[in-house]
């Protein structure tokens, strides 16, 4: 896997988007992970969440699925009316 093209963070937890050239066109998938580090001093990764990283994580999913929609756009606060 390349480098992500784009990274949301929430505390430990990261969903990444990841551009993949296919037959069928450029697709984006987002992986889902929680960072830590062990009792020895060394950052590893899992997929494994627990209660409290939750919330987080729908947060990072969330904001990832209003990147894929939206691009950079997503960034932005709301239009205002004129």
């Amino acid at each position: 896997m390349g480098k992500p093209i784009k990274v949301f963070k929430a505390g430990g937890i990261e969903a990444a988007i990841f551009e993949n050239q296919t037959a069928k066109g450029t697709m984006k998938n987002v992986v889902l992970s929680k960072r830590y580090k062990t009792a020895e001093g060394e950052w590893k990764s899992t997929n494994s969440l627990g209660l409290n990283d939750i919330p987080k994580a729908i947060l990072v999913l969330i904001m990832a699925y209003k990147y894929l929609l939206m691009g950079d756009r997503a960034e932005e606060g709301p239009a205002e009316d004129v």
